[in-house]
């Protein structure tokens, strides 16, 4: 959260022109790829004991107090609710997503523009040159293409390449 003084809104305006601009995607994303199944959740963050539960009770009254809205449960409704054993969660708004059926929407709208989609096989490295890229395959051949994209569960060390890559680190549980 940003504080006031930096200049821009308050952390409230802030997180509600965040949530505008995820429903948007959101909306865009369920129309063109419904399989996705892509809605607004209420999310529980649990603390399994009473340090965390007092982290997570000054987190709710922190985001309490910038405008934010937050549900602190005490650990008796949480079990209740979800038979987990916790001291205390915090509710928070966000989304879910069903990760394979949407890359597999997205896979299909890529090979339907005209791309080739390459699953499962190892690369080696990626190498830009003068109108495009070569990728050289761990069986010792090579793709030339225009551009690539790389997908990877973040778990390969091995792939060399002249400079990081531009990306997106996507953290999940």
């Amino acid at each position: 959260l940003l504080p006031g003084s930096a200049g821009g809104p308050d952390a409230a305006a802030m997180l509600a022109m965040l949530h505008g601009r995820i429903d948007a995607l959101a909306r865009d994303l369920r129309r063109e790829h419904p399989g996705g199944e892509l809605r607004p959740v209420r999310m529980l963050m649990i603390a399994g004991n009473r340090l965390v539960a007092a982290g997570l009770r000054w987190l709710a009254d922190a985001a309490g107090a910038a405008g934010i809205a937050t549900e602190h449960r005490p650990g008796e409704r949480v079990r209740s609710t979800c038979a987990a054993p916790a001291a205390a969660a915090l509710g928070l708004d966000a989304w879910s997503i069903q990760p394979a059926a949407l890359a597999a929407s997205l896979a299909a709208r890529f090979v339907a523009a005209g791309g080739v989609l390459l699953e499962h096989t190892p690369v080696s490295a990626v190498t830009p040159v003068r109108h495009g890229v070569i990728v050289e395959l761990d069986a010792g051949r090579r793709l030339s293409a225009d551009r690539v994209v790389i997908c990877t569960g973040a778990y390969t060390p091995w792939l060399r390449a002249p400079a990081r890559p531009r990306g997106r680190v996507v953290h999940t549980y």
